[in-house]
């Protein structure tokens, strides 16, 4: 079977897909826009995209939610909760590059801004989706205070497609704040980089963001009305010392959009996200710089994102991420990609993909794993 494109646009159109896949024994690789997947290579495979199953569903901007199909550009999301004065907290990464809600959640994947107030997962509370055996599954609700039975809308964020297909997801938002400032200083070195983060950590500041960049910069993002944005900058003054760029305005949001946006990977580049702590940024950024890795350390010291280009340095990062005993989740790469490293995750999530997906019609939690990839 070579690739097969589909677009459906109901629930019954994606079970009908499923039903064939399993009679036929054909892999599914769910796609949104294509802003972290690259669909080329590996095994032939049925390409299901969300793109048609768009639209806000429901909107209650009294109760703060959203209710939207998969397919829905994260841009015209944000473009309707900001018309109501609300946006997503998490701050949603590869928005003007098109990515979906589905692809959104699917990757788990959160912008630097994400750090005050949690991450996708932490603001998902319903969803839809189709398992491996064509059930249109509903779990979760439309209100906040919902905790009725397994917690299935947040296990799908980061799942990548592995459990089934996304259709519909419901939101938490918050009120947009009015006003956001910004600085980005260059330490002396990069041990310096990491104890001012610290410092910046262990303040009373409510930070929106905290970063070290590549270049060992760090950039520090806060927001609020203007008088407390200013106050705020004048108890940050005394901290930084060298190079410093403080941002407001225009200048602040395209700054942080960049980070965002990181673009789509050259052929043979993947994006991993690596859960640590600030512990392990010394060890990991001494084994990434000589593997020639691009990272930048985000959430505080709390992830790192790195940038993997050729099998070499693919190869590297498997190795440094055992050894510190670490696990990374591909965000950009292809399907036939999911984790790396370290391996505890394997015994539960073969659990649960024997129970939606028991017949494997979806992307394989690991591609050398002998049953888990459909002939």
């Amino acid at each position: 079977m070579s690739d097969r494109n589909d677009q459906p646009d109901s629930v019954a159109g994606f079970q009908q897909i499923v039903e064939c896949a399993r009679k036929n024994c054909h892999r599914i690789v769910v796609s949104g826009a294509r802003t972290k997947q690259r669909l080329a290579g590996g095994q032939p495979a049925w390409i299901v995209s969300t793109k048609k199953y768009c639209g806000i569903v429901e909107h209650q901007a009294s109760d703060f939610t959203i209710s939207v199909r998969a397919g829905t550009p994260v841009r015209k999301v944000s473009e309707v909760l900001s018309s109501q004065g609300q946006f997503l907290p998490f701050d949603p990464v590869f928005a003007d590059s098109g990515a979906t809600v589905g692809g959104m959640v699917a990757s788990g994947m959160n912008g630097p801004c994400r750090l005050r107030f949690g991450g996708v997962r932490d603001f998902v509370i319903g969803c839809q989706f189709i398992d491996g055996l064509g059930r249109a599954v509903r779990a979760g609700g439309k209100v906040v205070k919902n905790a009725a039975g397994f917690d299935l809308p947040k296990f799908l964020a980061g799942s990548a497609g592995r459990f089934g297909i996304i259709l519909e997801m419901t939101f938490k938002v918050f009120p947009k704040p009015p006003c956001y400032q910004s600085l980005c200083t260059r330490p002396e070195s990069a041990g310096e980089s990491a104890r001012l983060l610290g410092r910046m950590v262990h303040s009373r500041i409510d930070f929106d963001a905290l970063e070290i960049l590549e270049d060992h910069r760090v950039a520090a993002r806060w927001s609020g009305d203007a008088q407390v944005c200013d106050a705020i900058r004048q108890q940050l003054a005394p901290l930084v010392t060298g190079q410093t760029e403080w941002m407001t305005g225009s200048a602040d949001a395209a700054f942080w959009s960049e980070l965002s946006n990181p673009g789509t990977a050259l052929p043979g580049d993947w994006i991993v996200k690596v859960p640590i702590s600030r512990a392990h940024i010394p060890a990991l950024d001494h084994h990434l710089f000589q593997a020639g890795i691009a990272r930048r350390f985000s959430v505080a010291g709390n992830l790192a994102v790195l940038r993997i280009s050729g099998a070499e340095q693919l190869e590297s990062l498997e190795r440094i991420l055992v050894q510190l005993h670490l696990t990374g989740q591909f965000v950009v790469g292809g399907p036939e990609h999911f984790l790396t490293g370290a391996t505890t995750w394997r015994p539960f999530l073969q659990r649960i993909k024997s129970a939606l997906d028991p017949e494997r019609i979806f992307a394989p939690l690991s591609a050398c794993s002998p049953g888990e990839v459909m002939p």
